[in-house]
């Protein structure tokens, strides 16, 4: 009985020990210190992020980047929750700025009461929002609010929203509208900013585009870019309409993604018929 005793006095000191030692912590240093004037915090790549003399620092392993701008005054605030697209805020000029995972400016966005610069690689646009919003700043992003909530505010919020976003990623990505020339004999070539199209007619047809707008030709097909989504529409518009598509053999200048439903002609008709 006594041994019966001493064994279960022993399994429950060592399964109490045990467990003690899986709860236990392991400190790792206590001699660890960044000089920094504010600590931000770890993104979810367990990289260190901080601000020391108004200008912004990741710490990755050994290597440490730097990112400043003291043409906007002293750093507000900082959003490091997405790594790949780091927002700062400059509050004394109502800027904000994306950096990428490097520390490099990809896109500024200045606002003031009614208007928003947008500014990255694919050149600088500027919205002018409707006097029945206003534009928030909120946790380092934009938010566009009616001031109002009558019947018609409502109804254009979600396209003011729209056309801020589209400008927005105009100047970092870019927009493209992708046309096709299809029709026998029907040339298509570019002399600089000129496109000049032989579509049938007893002379060809000349297009220049806007100076921010870039074309692209390859055999038939003529590709349309740029930062403003509404030129490039327009642009692209515009050359359709050049040689809409008809609807018996599908000649004429079309969309890359679009569908011409053709219609039967009289001559098979008739042949159908009988």
């Amino acid at each position: 009985m006594k041994n019966t005793f001493l064994t279960l006095l022993i399994l429950v000191f060592s399964t109490t020990f045990s467990q003690n030692q899986k709860i236990r912590a392991t400190p790792i240093s206590s001699e660890i210190q960044l000089l920094a004037d504010r600590f931000l915090g770890l993104d979810s790549f367990g990289d260190c992020y901080y601000i020391k003399n108004n200008a912004l620092y990741k710490k990755k392993d050994a290597v440490i980047l730097e990112y400043k701008n003291l043409s906007f005054g002293e750093i507000t605030a900082v959003d490091i929750i997405n790594p790949l697209q780091i927002i700062v805020y400059y509050e004394p000029f109502n800027t904000l700025i994306a950096l990428d995972n490097q520390l490099n400016e990809i896109q500024k966005i200045s606002f003031s009461d009614q208007t928003i610069v947008a500014t990255g690689p694919k050149g600088e646009l500027t919205t002018v929002v409707l006097p029945e919003f206003s534009i928030v700043q909120k946790e380092q992003r934009l938010e566009v609010a009616p001031i109002t909530q009558d019947s018609m505010s409502l109804k254009l919020w979600g396209m003011q929203r729209t056309l801020v976003a589209n400008s927005l990623e105009g100047v970092s990505k870019g927009f493209t509208k992708i046309l096709e020339v299809n029709g026998v004999g029907f040339r298509v070539t570019l002399q600089g900013k000129k496109l000049v199209l032989n579509l049938g007619f007893s002379h060809p047809i000349e297009y220049t585009a806007p100076d921010d707008i870039d074309i692209k030709v390859e055999q038939t097909t003529i590709t349309i870019s740029g930062a403003d989504k509404q030129k490039v529409g327009a642009v692209a518009a515009s050359i359709r309409e050049f040689k809409k598509p008809e609807p018996y053999k599908g000649k004429g200048i079309r969309y890359a993604d679009e569908y011409v439903k053709k219609k039967v002609g009289k001559a098979q008709a008739a042949t159908t018929s009988k």
